[in-house]
């Protein structure tokens, strides 16, 4: 889980996932 977080952060742009970035934001 930390590592797609951190791939997430690091290339947002590549995955352009709005899940993604939720679960970013709820880990945060």
């Amino acid at each position: 889980d930390l590592r797609l977080n951190l791939m997430a952060c690091r290339g947002p742009q590549r995955l352009p996932l709005e899940p993604r970035k939720n679960s970013l934001r709820s880990k945060v």
